[in-house]
């Protein structure tokens, strides 16, 4: 499969956040913490997303060096519009759940994860509608 420099990219942000937040939220939910617990996890989480996609878009840059330096086309921009536009509204659905969460006997801890995790979601969405459009044609 001949991949674009901007489906490799794409694929690294997946890839990238499955595993960093995949861990973060796993360790949430199977062990109880403090506030400053889950804060400092939440530290580490972010810091290993930066590193983890900072190299792997060092070394995809340095694979495609010609297609690296060149700017998206019109076609890369409407892909991404158009799954901005998707996330957006998973992250708008998950941001009122998250909020509805007061209503319930939650500690502000876990409000603040639900809240995460609709981030999350909503960017696992716009890689995945941006890759089916790149693999489809748009």
């Amino acid at each position: 499969m001949n991949l674009s420099f901007q489906e490799k990219s794409i694929w690294s942000v997946l890839v990238s956040l499955l595993v960093v937040f995949g861990f973060y939220f796993y360790l949430i939910s199977v062990a109880a913490m403090t506030p400053s617990q889950g804060l400092g996890l939440f530290i580490f989480a972010v810091v290993a997303l930066v590193v983890m996609l900072a190299i792997l878009h060092i070394g995809i840059a340095l694979c495609n060096i010609r297609s690296a330096t060149q700017d998206g086309d019109e076609r890369d921009t409407l892909i991404e519009l158009q799954a901005i536009r998707i996330s957006s509204t998973v992250l708008a659905v998950g941001a009122l759940l998250s909020a509805s969460m007061w209503m319930t006997d939650t500690t502000p801890l876990n409000m603040a994860n639900a809240i995460l995790l609709s981030l999350v979601v909503s960017e696992i969405v716009q890689c995945v509608v941006q890759l089916v459009y790149y693999r489809r044609g748009f």
